[in-house]
């Protein structure tokens, strides 16, 4: 190689050492693989606005119907993606599998109205906010009446006889409380009975048409004496007991 060919090699050398020692980066590698942004699920708090409880004793619409009280829940939630968020709520009581306790203000509202029809009643009220991007969180939260609860009974009309000679005595009953008027649902019943001179079981169901509970008794002989003992429950889950001495 010529000296002058080699003398120019080394200067070109020099300058790209030089050029990458003043902070020039190389070029990194292309690896095939494209960075992702990870969405992320919202954040919630549900709390009350104001107390958690109410006294729904006494409260009646303009029809003069008992309509209870109502605890506002409100669901503070974010999402930091910017993402839009909706809004399911309900409500339960600890023995009724009903969830229309709680329901929103407004379609998809991050509020809600919970109704109390009783004292001493308690209903969880739950929200599930979910993301366009299948996200979903959820919380709930204890609302409870206030005032003192009396325990329901049942009212039994006379016993009448079913036609056809039939050995069945029935009874139209009502279902009676202080805080609740107009209890009749097939969920405030507990349990029937009889014992005496009957069958110790009686057919017991509820017909909100016929206003409540509704007793067949089995009579065992021509004349006797039968002791119904009926079992019914309040929305606030307080059970009262009744014991009628039915003579036929």
């Amino acid at each position: 190689m010529a000296r002058g060919h080699l003398r120019a090699l080394v200067v070109v050398l020099v300058a790209a050492l030089a050029v990458d020692a003043c902070g020039a980066s190389p070029t990194a590698p292309d690896t095939g693989v494209t960075s992702r942004v990870v969405n992320s699920a919202p954040n919630l708090e549900l709390t009350t606005q104001g107390s958690p409880s109410c006294n729904p004793v006494g409260k009646r619409n303009s029809f003069g119907q008992p309509s209870g009280c109502s605890v506002t829940l409100i669901a503070l939630a974010q999402d930091v993606d910017g993402d839009p968020l909706s809004y399911s709520w309900s409500g339960t009581t600890s023995f009724s599998p009903n969830t229309g306790y709680c329901q929103a203000a407004s379609p998809s509202s991050n509020v809600a109205l919970c109704t109390i029809r009783s004292p001493e009643e308690i209903i969880v009220g739950s929200v599930t906010v979910r993301d366009d991007h299948g996200h979903e969180v959820s919380a709930n939260i204890q609302v409870i009446g206030e005032g003192v609860n009396h325990p329901p009974s049942v009212r039994l009309s006379p016993p009448f006889t079913l036609p056809g000679g039939s050995v069945t005595l029935e009874m139209f009953g009502s279902i009676e409380d202080p805080e609740e008027p107009g209890l009749c649902g097939a969920e405030h019943v507990v349990s029937g009975s009889a014992a005496g001179d009957c069958k110790p079981a009686v057919a017991f169901w509820s017909s909100c048409l016929e206003g409540g509970p509704t007793v067949d008794m089995y009579r065992t002989a021509q004349s006797g004496t039968c002791e119904v003992t009926l079992k019914v429950r309040d929305s606030a889950g307080l059970v009262g007991t009744t014991v009628a001495s039915i003579r036929y």
